[in-house]
């Protein structure tokens, strides 16, 4: 008894107190382990992580969530004289525009590569955004988002050149970078990077949320309404190239046919009157 009092112990080490806790039912992955944080999140970063590889040589978009939740405005699917432009976004969100990579792959006609004269395969994407044949449509497209956009950002005495991350989504609002998730950009399709992380500036801590919303709602109309008539005319544009090409091939088919009719001699005096007709009038008078 004796010997074993003079014997010391360590003391038990205490255990801090938790300071989280896990929900009842917590999602687990393999790869990732708990998921403690939001799972639209979790579910977002996947699948950009899986799909990200794929981007240059597929047409492919990601979560809506991962961009600007607001909705479009209405007036260019309700009020606009012309549904073009909202019938080309239609197209491009169903993938079924007839872009040369399209093209290709549903008909042997065409190798695929750019009618503009870009050695690459004609994508959606390089058609409405990298093709430099549409450089100047894009440039005035962004100054007029800019224009609108200092305007009404004036009304709430604010200065664009003040907010260099918005400033810089505005100017390259139409170029891939890394402003757009996976730095790609997919404004034809009448997408917009999210807003809200750009508003997070000193220069705002003055105005209310109601404000700050006003604000992002109409800077979202402004982007959405630039995209969709940029892309309109963009593809009004492809449309007209495609169109042109058309008599070239009807002439080579219909010209040889029509170069072996012959006419009576009493009908020689008739002048032809399509460029296409090559009549010869016959060398024997009819009986």
């Amino acid at each position: 008894m004796f010997t074993s009092s003079l014997f010391s112990r360590p003391l038990t080490p205490s255990v801090p107190v938790p300071t989280f806790f896990f929900d009842t039912f917590t999602p687990f992955s393999s790869r990732t382990g708990f998921i403690s944080a939001r799972l639209q999140k979790f579910v977002d970063a996947a699948h950009l992580s899986r799909n990200g590889s794929t981007l240059p040589t597929n047409d492919i978009t990601f979560p809506l969530s991962l961009y600007d939740p607001r909705p479009p405005p209405l007036y260019p699917y309700h009020r606009a004289v012309s549904s073009f432009s909202a019938v080309v976004q239609l197209y491009a969100r169903s993938n079924q525009l007839d872009s040369g990579r399209k093209l290709a792959a549903r008909t042997s006609s065409t190798d695929g590569r750019c009618r503009f004269g870009c050695s690459v395969t004609e994508s959606s994407h390089h058609i409405f955004v990298q093709c430099p044949h549409f450089t100047t449509i894009r440039l005035a497209t962004t100054n007029d988002i800019i224009s609108r956009a200092n305007a009404l950002l004036g009304l709430y005495q604010l200065d664009l050149s003040c907010l260099p991350r918005l400033s810089d989504l505005l100017h390259r609002f139409l170029q891939d970078g890394s402003h757009w998730p996976a730095h790609r950009s997919f404004f034809y399709l009448g997408l917009a990077p999210k807003l809200d992380p750009l508003f997070q500036h000193d220069q705002l801590r003055h105005l209310s949320g109601l404000q700050k919303e006003t604000i992002a709602a109409g800077l979202n109309g402004i982007l959405h309404h630039a995209a969709i008539l940029c892309a309109g005319r963009i593809w009004g544009i492809v449309r007209r190239r495609s169109a042109s090409s058309l008599p070239s091939r009807l002439e080579s088919n219909v010209s040889p046919r029509v170069k072996e009719l012959l006419l009576p001699s009493f009908l020689t005096y008739i002048p032809s009157s399509s460029p296409f007709l090559r009549i010869t009038p016959s060398t024997s008078p009819s009986s």
